[in-house]
């Protein structure tokens, strides 16, 4: 008999968003649906990490966008016990841009640096239509 048995590891940092928008982590993608251009939009995600691998509180060491005008902001965020931390990111699509839609063939970027001892690099794609 045989039994088939599948698994996965998360890595350092785990990823859940909030406000409407969908990580897709196997494609290391936010999804930030679509929006009035002259709005704008902004979404949310919480990073997860275990307390016990970060000494002190996770910080941004680098930020790199595209388009240049996507803003990032990282928060600390009440975490529900004392064996993880939590943070708020905020990837905000300012109010007044062009009419363009980011798809996967266009998508946005965003680099990010940390301070993470083994998730030193946080790098994915930003997709969205204004309209």
């Amino acid at each position: 008999m045989r039994i088939g048995v599948a698994a996965t590891r998360e890595g350092p940092i785990k990823v859940i968003t909030t406000n409407g928008a969908i990580w897709v982590g196997s494609k290391m993608s936010l999804r930030m649906g679509q929006f009035d251009k002259d709005e704008g939009h902004e979404a949310t995600m919480v990073l997860v990490t275990r307390a016990d691998q970060l000494d002190g509180e996770l910080e941004l060491t680098g930020v790199e966008t595209v388009p240049r005008f996507l803003e990032v902001e990282l928060e600390p965020f009440p975490a529900p016990s004392e064996n993880a931390k939590r943070y708020k990111l905020k990837i905000k699509v300012p109010a007044g841009i062009a009419k363009v839609r980011r798809g996967s063939s266009n998508p946005g970027t965003v680099k990010l640096q940390t301070n993470h001892p083994q998730g030193q690099h946080f790098d994915f794609e930003v997709t969205y239509n204004a309209f």
